[in-house]
């Protein structure tokens, strides 16, 4: 609820603040101008932050400083930003891109940007290493496995190759090279 006194009291403030403005010297209105064109870039560069950065970002925060005219502007700012790896490597690399991407969005990157662009840039490299290992270890098992099935087809040809009977028989002979066969089947089938 808003009562006579509080409105005559804001109006008064305003009137006191336009008298101000309208007081300023030519110096104190450049000044002013100057921290106005301040305010709004860092607000236009932390807000470039936070739209990139989406839920790995904070809200932007401020530090203000009182103009000549009485008025708070801004003069820095800052959006803090996850550098935490996720639940798989994959995730991580898609994350860390999105934190690469949200630090150098403003078209004028500070060193800092650049430095937590630098960051996830590092993370990111780690993550595929992470991912590349593990491919290479799952390869190699693969590996082993099928030099093991060569091996196993190798000494079955082996056996095929030393062992060999004829008979006058044709049935016999038949006979035997279904043995030879198991054997090769239940060689080839152990894997040690």
């Amino acid at each position: 609820k808003v009562t006579q006194d509080s409105k005559d009291s804001s109006k008064s403030k305003e009137s006191e603040l336009k008298n101000k403005q309208n007081e300023l010297t030519d110096a104190e209105k450049k000044v002013v101008d100057q921290m106005k064109k301040r305010d709004n870039e860092v607000r236009i560069h932390e807000n470039q932050h936070k739209s990139v950065g989406g839920q790995y970002a904070g809200s932007p925060s401020y530090t203000y400083e009182r103009g000549p005219d009485g008025k708070q502007y801004i003069t820095e700012g800052e959006v803090s930003i996850s550098l935490s790896n996720e639940s798989t490597a994959e995730k991580t690399i898609e994350k860390m891109r999105i934190v690469q991407n949200a630090a150098l969005a403003p078209a004028e990157p500070s060193s800092a940007d650049r430095k937590v662009a630098a960051e996830a840039s590092r993370i990111e490299q780690i993550a595929r290493q992470e991912i590349n290992n593990r491919k290479l270890e799952e390869n190699k098992e693969r590996l082993e496995e099928i030099d093991g099935l060569i091996k196993r087809r190798n000494r079955v040809l082996e056996l095929f190759n030393e062992c060999d009977i004829t008979t006058d028989s044709e049935v016999l002979d038949t006979m035997f090279t279904f043995a030879k066969l198991r054997v090769g089947e239940s060689i080839f089938n152990t894997r040690k």
